[in-house]
């Protein structure tokens, strides 16, 4: 009977180390949005806490970010090209390890890009590799000192009625980040609900305020130490 017990405590130990194993560890932060709405500025003050040349990037910015208060935690930051055409193909490659994402929006032009902004933050909070694991979302407002920039709360409010109108037209299968259909996983039970941040079942969602310019990005380090 002990040796029975015993093989018993061994399968599952080596189970459970081989689920470890074969499990990615999800230690990735995706750092994504339109083009020019400031991610590579925002993560180089992130980790060097000075603003780099301004440049549009062909290819992704990885830096490590380690947290300090929490578990001491280390991520691995990813600032994907906003490029439409290059932006999918990254996102791919690292969803499966992803433990966050960051959209950042140019609180200054989120008016006149309303449409492609709310378009793409749809694809990723309907994408089922993000939506299964509940991937938290950070949903940044940058450039909020500058004339024209609208607040927070309008954001929110307008990308709240943008996603209800995409959810009711794109209710069907959709092309995935892959490129192929599949039924993405809907951000409404029904055709007609409206959209709210606040009962999204997919993802815990939060908003946050930043100037990059001004060297104010506190609200993006206090969500990475409570990620």
């Amino acid at each position: 009977m002990l040796y029975v017990i015993i093989l018993i405590i061994l399968f599952l130990v080596f189970l459970a180390l081989y689920l470890s194993l074969r499990s990615p560890k999800k230690s990735t932060v995706l750092i994504t949005g339109p083009c020019e709405s400031g991610k590579t500025a925002m993560l180089m003050m992130l980790i060097h806490k000075k603003l780099p040349m301004t440049f549009t990037s062909l290819s992704p910015n990885i830096e490590e970010y380690q947290q300090k208060v929490q578990s001491s935690k280390t991520f691995k930051l990813i600032d994907v090209p906003g490029l439409e055409k290059l932006r999918f193909g990254f996102i791919n490659k690292e969803k499966a390890a992803t433990a966050g994402v960051i959209y950042v929006i140019d609180s200054t032009t989120f008016q006149r890009n309303i449409k492609d902004v709310a378009e793409y933050l749809y694809d990723l909070m309907t994408d089922e590799t993000l939506a299964r694991s509940r991937i938290p979302f950070l949903i940044v407002c940058n450039k909020v000192d500058l004339p024209g920039a609208k607040r927070m709360d309008v954001i929110e409010e307008h990308l709240e009625m943008e996603l209800t109108t995409l959810s009711r037209t794109k209710a069907e299968g959709l092309v995935s980040l892959e490129g192929h259909k599949e039924t993405r996983v809907p951000l409404v039970k029904k055709a007609n609900e409206k959209f709210t941040f606040a009962s999204c079942n997919q993802h815990p969602v939060t908003f946050a305020e930043i100037s990059v310019i001004s060297e104010d990005v506190g609200e993006v380090r206090l969500w990475l130490e409570r990620l």
